[in-house]
């Protein structure tokens, strides 16, 4: 009777990590984005400080609730906008001397064991007025999430990649950091 209950049971505590996956949830722009722990915010004066707006942003794919967590493009787009706002660097002003280009080039996830590995990697481009590439730095971020952070797989993988993406971000928002550019206001 052990036996029979214990054959019943073991492939159900196996699946149970990915219980849910049919109902996931894609990456939220709030969970993406990189609140500057690290990074002071621009202030007046300095470089950057309120120059920048979003130009195009790509490669995003809306979420399926039957195949797994995405990065939905507007809220990728949302994420980098909300990151630049925290930042001090972000400009509502479409006239803006600046203009930052996002493009999701690859997302790429592992499953190792108990934990997912989600690497994406996102090309920034950032443009001045007239249309010349200032900056161009692709971005490879990789966040492992672990079982002991969420047991349902859905919450794991939308984990996985907020995880990345901020990451991806704060990776970029440290370049402009020390991005030797003429300070756009003094063009």
């Amino acid at each position: 009777m052990i036996k029979t209950v214990l054959r019943t049971i073991a492939p159900l505590l196996f699946l149970m990590p990915l219980a849910g996956c049919a109902t996931s949830s894609g990456a939220t722009s709030h969970g993406m984005t990189f609140v500057y722990s690290d990074l002071d915010p621009v202030t007046a004066g300095e470089p950057f400080y309120q120059s920048i707006t979003i130009g195009t942003v790509t490669g995003g794919e809306e979420t399926h609730p039957l195949l797994g967590s995405n990065i939905a493009t507007d809220e990728l787009e949302q994420a980098l906008q909300t990151s630049l706002i925290h930042r001090g660097i972000y400009s509502a002003n479409n006239s803006a001397p600046l203009r930052l280009n996002a493009h999701l080039v690859d997302r790429v996830q592992h499953i190792n064991g108990l934990e997912i590995w989600m690497t994406t990697k996102i090309r920034y481009e950032l443009i001045n007025p007239s249309g010349e590439t200032m900056d161009e730095k692709i971005i490879e971020a990789r966040y492992i999430d672990q079982m002991q952070d969420h047991w349902q797989g859905s919450l794991r993988q939308q984990d996985a990649n907020e995880g990345s993406i901020r990451l991806n971000i704060r990776h970029y928002l440290h370049h402009l950091r020390y991005l030797e550019l003429s300070r756009p206001d003094q063009r």
